[in-house]
């Protein structure tokens, strides 16, 4: 999926806030959380969630989704910076999302 695609699924599942953001190599992110659910694409490079014990790493063209609240760390992986597009502050019911063809499921 390519970031057009993506940002016009997120738009279709009711998502109004759409952005891109980078990282420079070796970022590490204290924990925190947002307060609206975040569904993102990497668009390059590789981006590492903590959440609780559990961490993943998230490559080139892989979707994460997090729930608001779900407290998390970040990071980058040398060599490259990371970049993602995603998006916050839903519109939609989870309900009107479905019936729009959006499945939304939360990660935390």
């Amino acid at each position: 999926m390519n970031a057009l695609d993506f940002e016009s699924a997120l738009k279709r599942a009711g998502y109004l806030d759409v952005e891109t953001k980078q990282a420079q190599p070796d970022l590490a992110t204290p924990p925190h959380s947002h307060p609206f659910d975040v569904r993102a694409l990497v668009l390059e490079g590789e981006l590492t969630l903590v959440t609780g014990d559990r961490s993943r790493t998230y490559c080139a063209g892989e979707v994460f989704e997090m729930s608001a609240g779900c407290e998390h760390s970040s990071g980058t992986v040398r060599p490259g910076r990371a970049t993602w597009s995603g998006a916050g502050t839903r519109r939609l019911s989870a309900s009107a999302a479905r019936r729009r063809g959006a499945v939304r499921r939360s990660r935390c």
